[in-house]
């Protein structure tokens, strides 16, 4: 019998894609990726959504750990382009702009993804409660 093959993850936890913090060197309040889309590079960009509701990090899905970043697509609330993780019994952990934390329940199975071991992204549920939750905390249109 094959065993396995584990591979060891340095980190759990991401960023969310929108909190650029000046990394791509612009002075545009757009998104890099999601121009129409807030970025946020100071604490004084952050608005909309406001701080108790913009999050900053969170437990992402291994499989889906790719680089420092998880980002949401704003415009496909059926689709996640990076995956949260659910190692709380289903749920993930999130910490936010103004300084609390909180656990998100997931609602829906398709975000309660098995770990593979094997990079993967764009996961498909289509009308997700849970992506439109974490979508309208990632960002706001312009």
């Amino acid at each position: 019998m094959a065993a396995s093959i584990s591979r060891p993850r340095v980190r759990s936890v991401s960023m969310n894609g929108f909190v650029e913090g000046g990394a791509y060197g612009k002075t545009s309040a757009g998104s890099t990726w999601y121009p129409a889309y807030f970025s946020y590079n100071k604490i004084t960009d952050v608005v909309r959504p406001t701080p108790s509701d913009l999050w900053l990090m969170n437990d992402e899905h291994p499989d889906s750990i790719n680089d420092g970043w998880e980002i949401m697509n704003p415009t496909d609330r059926n689709t996640w382009v990076d995956l949260p993780a659910s190692y709380h019994n289903g749920a993930c952990g999130f910490n936010f702009a103004d300084g609390h934390s909180e656990i998100k329940k997931w609602l829906e199975t398709s975000t309660v993804v098995k770990v593979k071991y094997s990079q993967y992204n764009g996961f498909a549920a289509p009308k997700s409660r849970d992506i439109a939750w974490i979508i309208d905390r990632s960002t706001a249109k312009r």
